[in-house]
């Protein structure tokens, strides 16, 4: 019941955040080192300056197909957050997330892009459905997380780094 509780006075921070005008990638971060992790995944969209993928040609066809989430895990022994997107529905092959860039964007002025060795005759083989990546914090803060696989991309999320004063 407790978890609940701090997960719904979480969300009523981030919805006066967002209400406020505020950018989430530029909130001020909290003080001390992060302890804590807990990923928030709005109720109202973000604001317009902060939208998630185009909605228009491929990215609008794939997000039809398509739907992508990404989850976080905190280890406390490495003080890492452990990030995972994974790729919902849609056909198993389907050339255009074959041979495409993954993107991450952690919200604290790091990203990272990979891109793949492209494989001739790429039609046959099934796409790739979930990607896993580390990251750590400096500071406790509230960052806006998003994943994207080519024309892919998720709908940005909100995580809350919490950290000890």
């Amino acid at each position: 019941m407790r978890r609940y509780i701090i997960r719904y006075l979480l969300v009523l921070v981030v919805i006066a955040v967002i209400g406020c005008g505020v950018d989430a990638a530029t909130a001020p971060p909290q003080a001390g080192p992060p302890d804590s992790v807990e990923l928030i995944t709005p109720q109202t969209p973000l604001p317009a300056s902060t939208a998630g993928p185009d909605s228009t040609g491929a990215g609008a066809r794939l997000r039809a197909l398509y739907d992508v989430i990404i989850e976080a895990e905190w280890d406390p022994v490495t003080r890492e957050v452990r990030f995972t997107a994974r790729i919902l529905g849609g056909p198993d092959v389907f050339p255009e997330l074959i041979c495409t860039t993954t993107d991450w964007d952690f919200g604290d002025e790091f990203s990272v892009r990979v891109v793949p060795g492209c494989i001739p005759d790429r039609d046959e083989f099934p796409i790739q459905r979930e990607f896993h990546i580390e990251h750590s914090y400096e500071k406790a803060g509230l960052y806006e997380i998003r994943f994207s696989r080519g024309e892919l991309a998720a709908d940005p999320v909100l995580l809350v780094v919490g950290g000890s004063d």
